[in-house]
C-alpha cells in the first residue's frame, strides 16, 4: 500500500525555490531587508522547477531486467523531454533516482551501482545542465524500501550501503557545474527509535554522512549546494527547527533545506474535499489553504529567516479540473499554477 501511494504522489508532484522575499501574515519584514545568503541567493535562481517522476525512481523486483525508467509506466527519457521542459519555462529539474536493485555488493563488502544505469542518468543529468537547467540530483526511494530499517548502529548494513552509494554519486558528479546539487535522500524516515537514538538521531547521522562524503569527494563537491531533508520531509515546526539546527552547526553557507507539502492528502488527492477553504475533517477548523499558509509562516519561521534557503521538493493537487483551479490560488504564484 506504501507503494503504491509513493507512485500516485509521484505521478502529481512539482519543485519549486522558495524566495527570501516571500511576505509572512504577521508583517513581519526582517526576512526581506536581510541580505541574502548563498543559498537563497542560489534557491532563487532555481525558479519554477519540475520532478522526472516515476522514471529513474521507479524499479522492478519481480524482473530486474526490466527495471528501468519505463518501469513504472513512463516512457524513457529523451533529451527532448528535457528540452520540452525548458521551453515551457521550467529553470530547474529535480531527477528522482532509486538506487535499489541497481547496485551490487562487491568482494571487497562495498556496494556499487550498476556502470550502466548511472551513465544512463548522467546522461539526463547532462542533458539538463546543457539546457541550461539547475540540477536536483538524490536517493528516492531507498529511503523506505531499505534505509527505514537501519538501527542507527554505524557497523549496520544499511548504513554502509548508504555511505558506499554516496561515495560513489559524489565522485561520479564531482565535475558538474555548480548548478547541479545534491539531496542526501527523499522523504526520510525510521521504524522506530533504537533505544536512546531517536529517528531525528538517524536523520542527522545519515545527513552528516552524506555531506562528509560530499565534501571530502574532491572536484566541485567542496562548495557545491547540499540539500538536506527535513525528517520525512514535514514541514511541521519541530521538523523544521531539527533542520535549521543541524544545517547551523555545520557553519556553511552552501546549505539547503527542502520540505514535502500535500495540503493534506484528503484535498491534494481529492478524497472528499474539493473546496480551497472547506474544512478538511469534522469537528477541526483546518482548511487546505489555511494549512498552506501555516506551512509558508512555518518555514519561514524555522529557516528563510534565519538565512536557509528553502525547496520545497514536491508538491501538488489531483490533477482533476477543479484541483487545478484551487491550486493556482495558492499564495499568488507561490506555487505552480497547474
Amino acid at each position: 500500500m506504501m507503494k503504491r501511494t509513493r507512485i500516485v504522489k509521484l505521478l502529481i508532484v512539482f519543485l519549486i525555490a522558495l524566495s527570501i522575499s516571500y511576505q509572512v501574515d504577521d508583517g513581519n519584514s526582517q526576512a526581506n531587508a536581510a541580505p541574502q545568503t548563498p543559498s537563497q541567493a542560489y534557491v532563487q535562481k532555481m525558479g519554477k522547477g519540475w520532478n522526472v517522476f516515476n522514471t529513474y525512481d521507479s524499479f522492478r523486483t519481480d524482473d530486474l531486467a526490466l527495471s528501468d525508467e519505463t518501469s513504472w509506466g513512463q516512457p524513457q527519457v529523451t533529451q527532448e523531454l528535457i528540452l520540452s521542459a525548458k521551453a515551457k519555462g521550467f529553470d530547474s529539474i529535480r531527477i528522482p533516482m532509486t538506487a535499489y536493485t541497481r547496485y551490487t555488493l562487491g568482494a571487497d563488502g562495498h556496494y556499487v551501482i550498476h556502470s550502466e544505469w548511472l551513465a544512463k542518468y548522467k546522461q539526463v543529468v547532462d542533458w539538463a545542465v546543457d539546457a541550461d537547467l539547475y540540477v536536483m540530483i538524490n536517493l528516492h526511494h531507498d529511503s523506505w524500501t531499505w534505509l527505514s530499517n537501519w538501527d542507527g548502529n554505524k557497523a549496520s548494513e544499511e548504513y554502509k550501503r548508504y555511505v558506499d552509494l554516496w561515495r560513489q554519486l559524489a565522485n561520479h558528479f564531482k565535475n558538474e557545474p555548480e548548478q547541479v546539487m545534491f539531496e542526501t535522500m527523499n522523504e526520510p524516515y525510521f521504524e522506530n527509535d533504537t533505544g536512546t537514538i531517536t529517528k531525528q538521531d538517524k536523520l542527522d547521522m545519515i545527513n552528516q554522512a552524506a555531506y562528509d562524503v560530499i565534501r571530502s569527494s574532491g572536484g566541485n563537491n567542496a562548495t557545491r549546494m547540499i540539500v538536506i531533508p527535513t525528517y520525512s520531509t514535514s514541514a511541521d515546526m519541530d521538523k523544521a527547527n531539527a533542520s535549521y539546527h543541524f544545517i547551523a552547526g555545520l557553519n556553511d553557507p552552501n546549505l539547503i533545506a527542502t520540505v514535502h507539502f500535500y495540503s493534506d492528502w484528503v484535498f491534494s488527492g481529492n478524497l472528499g474535499r474539493t473546496g480551497f477553504d472547506e474544512k478538511l475533517y469534522d469537528g477541526v477548523q483546518d482548511t487546505p489553504r489555511s494549512n498552506i499558509d501555516q506551512m509558508f509562516n512555518t518555514v519561514n519561521h524555522a529557516l528563510i529567516s534565519k538565512g536557509i534557503g528553502v525547496v520545497i521538493g514536491e508538491y501538488g493537487c489531483y490533477p482533476l479540473m477543479m484541483a487545478r483551479r484551487k491550486c493556482s490560488q495558492v499564495k499568488n504564484g507561490n506555487i505552480l499554477n497547474i
